[in-house]
């Protein structure tokens, strides 16, 4: 017996905490205990108005808040499953309500419809003028009642709110279980692996490379490149194969600080070729001594290009997608014989928001958890595994 009660106050505890990695959770007995909680609350509140009605006003009022209650519990279930949790300003903003309906219709219509925020809100309206109907008719010894059977009304909203939180909780900790899990399973073959190193390697060829995309990429579920998520992307990842510049700012979460200087400048590779739409590469160099300087490019033939290709492509499935995981490959390869040289296999995970108004699907891979670590230069994690295996010419 002493066993099972600290087994559910610790259940209670890690519920409550909910900020970090949870252990494992008997959910399901959990569950069945927390609605089985909201339907007794529910019936016994339910239970004291009519009592109440009963016993304190008179047969028509006893009528009508039959019809009122019945009402409000034919709107509360609704609200068990709703995405928006913010009761207590739905309930206030009644006409507001209508009026974003009006201008947005019909989405805003079919999201109101959907979360029972009319069905919800309406029941209270309906109850508060009711009430006010009810107390204007009324003898001065009927108001206490009326009063009782108004707040007995209202008692169950707040706690099928503290029912929704916790539903929301629930939810959410089991898909972040289950995410995490997959990811860390993932995790397990991250790194950079090196069959080969070269040395003094005087430009690199560059593959299939990281697109350049609006920042609403990191809202995208399906973006190829997210297993890498705060990467360089489009022109200034090209750059980064090049010496590139970077400032205290860009390392202020790598665990280690460049102060005292306003930037420092990475040196790279002499060149980059990137490959162009006809089957031509181009040359990309520094126009200058300083990346400051800006870029100078010119068209070569594929017979041409570096010798050496680098290539990131996604290493994930759609199981993993379902629950944000992504993963990319960043492969160096010999381009005249084909051998794999080295290869970087990175994982990133985006954990379901905590908010109670965000949809379980309403993501970030800017908040992603990421496998390895970004323990280097941020935004240039495959640039410098790239430079693990083909070392940058310092001749000029």
């Amino acid at each position: 017996m002493k066993e099972q009660i600290n087994h559910w106050y610790q259940l209670l505890r890690d519920f409550a905490a909910f900020d970090g990695p949870l252990p494992s959770l008997g959910q399901y007995q959990f569950d069945l205990a927390l609605h089985a909680l909201f339907a007794v609350t529910t019936l016994a509140l339910a239970g004291l108005a009519v009592w109440l009605a009963r016993h304190t006003v008179s047969s028509s009022l006893r009528r009508m808040g039959a019809v009122l209650l019945v009402c409000m519990l034919v709107a509360l279930p609704g609200y068990v499953y709703v995405n928006n949790y913010r009761v207590g300003i739905y309930l206030l903003m009644w006409p507001n309500e209508l009026l974003a309906i009006l201008r947005f219709f019909p989405e805003q219509l079919e999201q109101a419809v959907t979360q029972h925020r009319i069905a919800a809100t309406g029941t209270f309206w309906l109850a508060l003028l009711a009430c006010i109907r009810a107390l204007n008719a009324a003898t001065p010894a009927h108001v206490p009642g009326l009063l009782l059977v108004f707040v007995a009304m209202l008692a169950p909203w707040p706690v099928l709110y503290a029912g929704q939180v916790a539903w929301h909780k629930l939810g959410v900790l089991q898909e972040y279980r289950t995410g995490k899990a997959m990811f860390d399973a993932q995790c397990q073959t991250a790194g950079l692996t090196v069959h080969q190193k070269v040395d003094d390697v005087a430009g690199v060829r560059l593959g299939r490379m990281r697109a350049e995309l609006p920042d609403t990429r990191f809202a995208d579920k399906t973006w190829a490149d997210a297993g890498i998520p705060l990467d360089r992307i489009g022109q200034r990842y090209v750059a980064a194969f090049l010496d590139f510049d970077f400032s205290n700012s860009d390392v202020q979460n790598a665990g280690f600080s460049i102060s005292g200087f306003d930037t420092v400048t990475m040196g790279g590779y002499r060149f980059v070729d990137v490959p162009g739409p006809d089957g031509s590469y181009q040359r990309w160099r520094l126009k200058g001594f300083r990346p400051s300087q800006g870029h100078v490019q010119e068209t070569i033939a594929t017979e041409e290009a570096a010798r050496h290709v680098v290539s990131i492509d996604a290493l994930d499935t759609p199981a993993l997608r379902a629950h944000w995981v992504a993963g990319s490959r960043m492969s160096v390869t010999d381009a005249s014989d084909q051998r794999l040289l080295g290869e970087l296999r990175a994982f990133a995970y985006a954990p379901p928001q905590r908010k109670l108004d965000a949809p379980p699907q309403e993501r970030n891979w800017y908040w992603a958890l990421t496998c390895p670590p970004y323990r280097d230069i941020p935004g240039a994690m495959a640039r410098m595994a790239v430079e693990q295996v083909l070392t940058p010419t310092r001749k000029r």
